[in-house]
């Protein structure tokens, strides 16, 4: 199995004659989550950290630092550690003795970088929700590489996307295996999505519904302006061309569908009181009408066959 390290936060290093002394030089883009700088002594103390920590797993994997056994279980002081700061991006290690394989258990989680502040992380995902034992990340905009962390437009709950050779090590030096990562997607506030079609219910006033009129429409991208015709019906619905999901693999987009719910008021002032009262002596009758019952024994004989 071939488990030597690829390039990531850390571009390079080099060692001395002796193999006791690595110098490790960081990426010049290498970022937090939150856009500030992954540095040098960045990295020495997330290091430090973790040795101070009592009975922190993995620490003792790298006591070959000069001073780290000491210092992790209560017998030296942080001095004497011998992780040293020479520039922004540079951290020189030295060894109580050669280590080749120091740069593999670097590799592990334990020996990631980590922020002071709450909530910044330093790897390509950044934590977004945690909730009945689901885990929801999303891609960290930040993150060095994140041009190659892609999720295409289009992708649907429980589809899975393969990132050819981002898997574990291959055997025998061969190739590294792929990475499958199955999306689970969240739920919009406002839109239902089917398939790559959204929809979503607005409420309209009577006096738009009765007279016709426009009116803003949020969509994913942008708010769009629509005209709503006179005479519209509560429960009408309608249709704004690709506002919809991208579809996957494609530059085409599905549409958007508006349900439409006429508001009627609850209150009015003596001048709407009079106003309504005119249009419906206007009318000239109740304005009710009612169905004779051959509708409903359509739904109904409708209802018995399904």
């Amino acid at each position: 199995m071939n488990l030597n390290p690829l390039p990531a936060i850390c571009v390079s290093y080099k060692t001395s004659r002796d193999k006791k002394r690595w110098t490790f030089t960081l990426r010049e883009n290498a970022k937090f989550s939150d856009g500030s700088k992954i540095t040098a002594q960045t990295v020495k103390d997330s290091w430090m950290k973790l040795l101070a920590t009592p009975n922190a797993p993995f620490a003792s994997l790298i006591d070959s630092i000069s001073g780290a056994q000491e210092f992790r279980t209560g017998k030296g002081t942080a001095d004497k550690v011998r992780i040293d700061v020479r520039d922004e991006k540079t951290v020189v290690v030295h060894l109580r003795e050669p280590a080749g394989h120091l740069p593999k258990i670097l590799c592990h989680h334990a020996f990631s970088i980590v922020s002071p502040k709450k909530g910044v992380y330093s790897g390509a995902f950044v934590l977004d929700s945690i909730k009945d034992n689901i885990v929801l990340l999303k891609k960290n905009e930040n993150y060095w590489d994140a041009e190659n962390v892609k999720i295409p437009g289009g992708i649907d709950n429980g589809q899975t996307i393969r990132a050819s050779g981002k898997g574990g090590m291959g055997r025998n030096g061969g190739r590294n295996g792929d990475l499958y990562v199955t999306v689970n997607v969240r739920e919009h506030k406002k839109f239902i999505r089917e398939g790559c079609n959204l929809y979503q219910n607005i409420t309209i006033p009577i006096t738009i519904a009765v007279l016709g009129g426009e009116v803003t429409v949020p969509t994913l991208r942008e708010d769009v302006k629509y005209q709503i015709p006179a005479g519209t019906q509560s429960g009408t619905t309608f249709r704004l061309r690709d506002q919809g999901i991208q579809k996957l693999n494609s530059n085409s987009k599905g549409d958007m569908y508006i349900n439409v719910a006429v508001e009627i008021p609850k209150r009015l002032n003596e001048t709407q009181r009079k106003l309504f009262e005119k249009f419906a002596e206007s009318m000239g009758d109740s304005g009710v009408s009612f169905d004779e019952g051959e509708g409903l024994r359509k739904k109904k004989n409708k209802k018995s066959k399904s």
